[in-house]
């Protein structure tokens, strides 16, 4: 769902832009947008650490 709201509300424009004009299709788009999310939250788990808006 937050991936769904990020391609609506165009929360990371280069990515999707990047794409579109690959010629990708919507769903691949939001995939790609869904692991741009999941990375950083994985490795916040993982690790133990505090959030740091800097590096993610």
């Amino acid at each position: 769902m937050p991936a769904l709201c990020a391609y609506r509300f165009n929360a990371f424009p280069k990515l999707i832009n990047n794409l579109k004009k690959a010629g990708k299709p919507k769903m691949v788009i939001i995939v790609a947008i869904m692991r741009k999310l999941a990375k950083p939250a994985y490795y916040i788990v993982k690790t133990g650490q505090p959030y740091d808006a800097e590096r993610h």
